[in-house]
């Protein structure tokens, strides 16, 4: 289950939140977190202490996403806090403290970026310069080595290119626990069906690397497609990849919410995931 959003300060989300997921089976929580807000806001950070606290208390492990960083410009507007191409020096920063203040919680994952995108995988990998936006990224050796340098042996996520869908030709990275994020979407060009996932990070399933799939979900203004999420269900369970559905939000398909209200009624796409979690935890 996903809760959305990082530029927020939690303020709609409360403790009965996670008690309603953890009665549809629930079982892990992806929390987007922003880079920014942790470095800077004492009390972002206490709600994020508090959120990870309540997932705990009901017996959900916890993905901390960093999901918006900074571009390079930790005193840039506000506005510019967002999903940049890879992330930044301070990202350096976010996961040392992230991962002195949770290490070796094993029920906590951390993923290091949310959807890296047009970049090289050298870029991807190792940092660089990021020509569209005029900064130097880091690279995921980089994020994966600073986590270890403090100690914690918290199971890693790392995302491909092509906005976290595609590991193809990416170097390999040095280092423990690692696991190969993914993300699916409907009404995505190249990535809607069985044979594209095969393309794109079929390999890793083939090499017997640990894979999951951190968002999917259908993009579509008008309609929610219950029947995607389906298929990706089905396709994630015939290869025994853990999945987590975008996302714990009322904001309608255009989204795309698996909730209609913060009561937790489920839209048409929720009661697809609920029903598939309540199947799988009987």
């Amino acid at each position: 289950m996903e809760w959305w959003r990082p530029e927020w300060g939690f303020e709609e989300i409360n403790k009965n939140s996670f008690r309603i997921m953890r009665s549809w089976g629930v079982n892990i929580v992806r929390l987007p977190l922003n880079q920014r807000y942790w470095l800077d806001n004492t009390h972002y950070r206490r709600t994020v202490e508090a959120v990870v606290g309540w997932c705990q208390e009901f017996g959900m492990a916890v993905v901390l996403d960093l999901h918006w960083s900074e571009g390079g410009d930790p005193i840039g507007p506000a506005d510019d806090v967002r999903q940049h191409e890879m992330p930044d020096k301070r990202s350096l920063e976010f996961w040392r403290e992230i991962a002195q203040t949770y290490g070796n919680n094993m029920n906590i994952w951390f993923e290091l970026y949310n959807e890296p995108h047009n970049v090289s995988p050298e870029v991807w990998a190792y940092g660089g310069p990021v020509e569209v936006s005029d900064f130097v990224a880091v690279g995921m050796q980089d994020l994966v080595d600073t986590i270890r340098e403090t100690g914690a042996k918290n199971y890693i996520v790392i995302s491909g290119l092509d906005w976290s869908f595609d590991h193809r030709n990416l170097p390999s990275l040095e280092g423990s626990n690692l696991i190969y994020g993914v993300h699916i979407y409907g009404n995505s060009d190249h990535r809607d069906e069985e044979h594209e996932w095969q393309e794109a990070f079929g390999h890793l399933l083939d090499q017997g690397k640990p894979v999951i799939i951190t968002e999917f979900g259908y993009v579509d203004e008008v309609a929610y497609h219950p029947e995607f999420y389906q298929k990706v269900i089905d396709f994630a369970e015939k290869h025994s990849i853990p999945w987590i559905s975008w996302a714990y939000y009322p904001d309608g398909p255009g989204f795309p919410s698996l909730v209609e209200d913060w009561h937790g009624n489920p839209t048409s796409v929720g009661e697809v995931v609920r029903a598939n979690l309540l199947r799988l935890n009987k």
